[in-house]
């Protein structure tokens, strides 16, 4: 992976202070790396509802106990990519080429980002359906606006990326759990009803099956995320391990996840063909409050639309700032194109799955390599 020097894009890792020692300080910075995971996790699909709707909500009670499959799965995997990234802080190691070897790694290596490109565009194509649904303004006015706020964040690099999302994190997951759980409890009774609805109101799925499709999400979701998480490791030096903020990331994500679904499925008659099904029941509950998650919403696609398009443009070997702009300027300007053409649910579902079977090739290797190292140190 080619990366910029410190002095181009004022990469440098994140030191602890001197008071990293304390408590407090190292609940912060624990803190800070969870909320920057969850930034990036909880984009436009989580954020609107698209893809607890798709991958979940579809498939009844079923996508419900599936979520107990994604917090596993998350809470491995994360802390499995945030570790390798602390321990290979020191050298060039590609993750990769590392953990899958050089013909299946290089091969992965150079897919991803197409991947990670193609996700950045899903969040485009998010923001101008959320606020066409909201404000009935035209699709390009929210992608524009969104591309406009990630281009010039991109320009501030890494660090400052990691520092800006890693506060955002926290916000969009309580907002988003209390509104979640707020639908449930004003429509728990229509939970009994959830067979008869289904069949009459049935969404779309991004799988027929839901065990595949919770595999194909999670390693979809994961394996777009390998450049940032294994440079989230190998960035901060404030945490002596990652596997716990990592392991609370999996938890959190997949409570947040399961609380949506449960409100999509207590309200599926309103919302099974909308594509901001979250922000509708928002706005149903009270208008300023629709308008307040709204917002909460934009945060979640700019938290993850900023890293996707940084992990694109740190493919390239750029050796100036200038370089380095002009790059994330025409990713994004590509991008958005993208996500003005495309529309954002069925872009939900077709590239996730699509990334999936790549994940699960990632990730079978991943496990081999873990399982193989401990059976060596018996």
């Amino acid at each position: 992976m080619h990366t910029l020097s410190t002095s181009t894009l004022d990469k440098a890792p994140i030191e602890a202070s001197t008071a990293t020692s304390s408590l407090g300080s190292r609940l912060k910075y624990a803190l800070l790396f969870t909320g920057a995971q969850c930034s990036f996790f909880i984009g436009a699909g989580i954020a609107t509802g698209q893809e607890s709707l798709q991958y979940f909500t579809a498939h009844g009670w079923w996508g419900i106990v599936s979520i107990v499959l994604v917090v596993l799965l998350f809470s491995w995997l994360l802390s499995s990519l945030t570790e390798w990234g602390r321990k290979n802080r020191d050298n060039k190691a590609d993750p990769f080429t590392d953990i899958c070897g050089k013909t299946v790694g290089t091969v992965l290596r150079y897919c991803v980002p197409v991947f990670v490109f193609m996700i950045a565009v899903t969040m485009f194509a998010g923001a101008g359906a959320l606020l066409s649904d909201v404000l009935g303004t035209p699709t390009w006015v929210g992608a524009t606006g969104m591309a406009v706020v990630v281009a010039i964040t991109l320009m501030f690099g890494f660090r400052n990326l990691v520092e800006i999302i890693g506060r955002i994190g926290p916000v969009i997951v309580i907002v988003i759990g209390i509104v979640a759980l707020w639908v449930v409890v004003e429509n728990f009774a229509a939970l009994a009803d959830v067979p008869e609805n289904l069949a009459q109101y049935q969404p779309a799925k991004a799988s027929e099956n839901w065990f595949i499709g919770t595999i194909l999400y999670s390693t979809a979701i994961l394996i777009i995320a390998v450049p940032f998480l294994t440079s989230l490791g190998r960035e901060d030096r404030s945490l002596r391990s990652t596997v716990r903020p990592s392991i609370l990331t999996g938890f959190l994500y997949g409570g947040v996840m399961g609380l949506c679904a449960l409100a999509l499925l207590a309200t599926l008659p309103m919302v099974y063909n909308e594509a901001t099904p979250l922000v509708m029941l928002g706005i149903d509950l009270a208008p300023w409050l629709g308008y307040v998650f709204s917002i909460i919403t934009l945060l979640g696609i700019y938290s993850t639309a900023a890293p996707m398009l940084w992990t694109v443009a740190d493919q390239f070997p750029l050796k100036s700032r200038r370089t380095y702009a002009i790059v994330c300027l025409a990713l994004t300007v590509v991008a958005l194109i993208g996500g003005l053409k495309l529309p954002f649910a069925e872009l939900v579902g077709f590239v996730y799955p699509s990334i999936g079977y790549f994940g699960l090739v990632f990730f079978g290797c991943l496990a081999y390599r873990q399982i193989k190292s401990r059976l060596a140190h018996r």
